[in-house]
């Protein structure tokens, strides 16, 4: 026998003999792993609802605006998120509570909103200026309530096509807007 035939079996011989030694059985069951005393071993399984997050948005109820919380999959960027999630529109569940949505429903966000000086910049599409009066200035009281949540924005500025507009407020209409503007619509609890 040549010398690395004897040294390769020498090399199988140690691997059977840790694997046997290490007390690992070889008949193919699954078998549980012991622990330590008072360690843990359970886990709960992981799925979409479970690893995303919770945004606050806000509907029009009998009273002015009412906070939802919903859990939406985990995005890069909340504020992007709670906006899509309010432009997509009440839940059964939401309807069922008698709150409504003054947006209109093929109202998109075009661009994901940006935060300088505590101003954010939120760019919709043309769809939202399809109404007027009172649901405007509501669904705007949407917008605003829902974008400062996650980023702490004392105001918000709007932009319709990527356009700068002045939008309606409680008593006039105003390039910048924040919460305070719509006092008329303040939901219940906040301050």
């Amino acid at each position: 026998m040549t010398g690395s035939r004897l040294a390769f079996r020498g090399l199988v011989l140690a691997a059977v003999v840790t694997v046997a030694a290490c007390g690992v059985p070889t008949d193919g069951q699954a078998r549980p792993i012991a622990t330590e005393p008072g360690t843990d071993t359970t886990s709960s399984p992981v799925t979409g609802a479970s690893s995303g997050r919770q945004v606050i948005l806000y509907f029009v109820g009998p009273d002015g605006l009412e906070k939802v919380t919903r859990r939406v999959e985990s995005d890069p960027d909340p504020t992007a998120t709670a906006i899509r999630t309010l432009l997509a529109g009440l839940t059964d569940a939401e309807k069922e509570k008698e709150l409504l949505s003054s947006i209109p429903p093929d109202t998109r966000l075009l661009a994901t909103p940006t935060k300088v000086d505590e101003v954010l910049t939120v760019d919709l599409s043309s769809e939202l200026n399809g109404i007027t009066g009172d649901s405007l200035k509501a669904a705007y009281a949407q917008i605003v309530w829902t974008a400062a949540a996650p980023t702490n924005a004392n105001q918000v500025r709007f932009l319709i096509e990527g356009k700068p507009i002045a939008v309606p407020t409680d008593s006039e209409n105003k390039d910048v807007v924040g919460r305070n503007d719509y006092d008329t619509l303040r939901p219940r609890n906040e301050p």
